[in-house]
Formats: C-alpha cells, sequence, structure tokens
C-alpha cells in the first residue's frame, strides 16, 4: 500500500469554517480532503464535489444553501453554521496500510470512489489513495508482469 498511497495528506476538522476547506483544496492543489479528529481518526472526506453540489456560492465564498441548513436543522436538532461536517461524506470507506492493492481497486470501483483515506490499526489516518495513482500503479504492475 506505501507505494500508492500519498503521505502527509492535509486534514481538516469537522468544525473548520467551509472557506478554509476550499482554501485548503486550492493551496494544495487536491480534490480530497479527510475529516479527521484531534487524534487524526477519520470522520469522513469533503470533495471538491461536495463544496459545488451541498454549498451555494456568495462573495465570501461558500456557505450552505437554505435547503441543506433546514435539512440539517431538522435532523440534527441545531442549526448548521457551514461548517465541513454539514457537507461532508460520513460514515467513510478506509482501508488498513497492509490492503493489498488489488482489494482496494475492487473497493474503490465497487464504491465509485476517487479517494480512499488510508488508516493505521488504529484507525488513524496514515495516507490516501487516488484513482488515478492508483491505475498507475497498477498499470506499471502489468507492464512488468508482460515483459
Amino acid at each position: 500500500m506505501p507505494d500508492v498511497m500519498t503521505r502527509n495528506v492535509v486534514a481538516v476538522a469537522p468544525h473548520d469554517p467551509l472557506p478554509q476547506a476550499l482554501d485548503l483544496l486550492r493551496r494544495h492543489h487536491v480534490k480530497a480532503l479527510p475529516v479527521t479528529d484531534a487524534a487524526r481518526k477519520v470522520l469522513g472526506m469533503v470533495t471538491q464535489t461536495d463544496l459545488l453540489e451541498k454549498a451555494v456560492w456568495r462573495g465570501k465564498g461558500p456557505s450552505l444553501t437554505f435547503e441543506n441548513r433546514l435539512r440539517l436543522t431538522l435532523t440534527r436538532v441545531r442549526a448548521p453554521h457551514g461548517a465541513v461536517e454539514d457537507i461532508m461524506t460520513s460514515p467513510v470507506a478506509t482501508v488498513g496500510l497492509d490492503a493489498p492493492i488489488g482489494e482496494v481497486a475492487l473497493r474503490m470501483s465497487a464504491s465509485r470512489l476517487n479517494h480512499l483515506p488510508v488508516v493505521d490499526d488504529r484507525g488513524r489516518l496514515e495516507g490516501v489513495v487516488c484513482q488515478i495513482t492508483l491505475m498507475a500503479a497498477l498499470m506499471a504492475d502489468a507492464a512488468e508482469a508482460a515483459a
């Protein structure tokens, strides 16, 4: 797994504001951020698609749409504040450090995932496998096997 995962992954906290998540996505040129707690346990993922589909864009950046605010208020019995936790995907699939590449590929394909957090045995974030890196590794393995 270490060959196909990105280490030193930038993550966000659930209470971080949406503009901060957007800034991190842009600054680090990534399309997804793991959402972790203080112990780096993976709580969810927030993607650029989440920001596009679940937020409304105003002069100050992304914020929650009225529909999402209402839905979250009714289901959580508290008012949302335009934080990452309000739009993140949770729970999120993860994979362990020792998972075979083939298993990771099948899991990502079956679940239509573009990013998959890699966790240690305590559920703490160790890295992320992204679809393009995984495809490159699989193609390299196939080319090596054919040679």
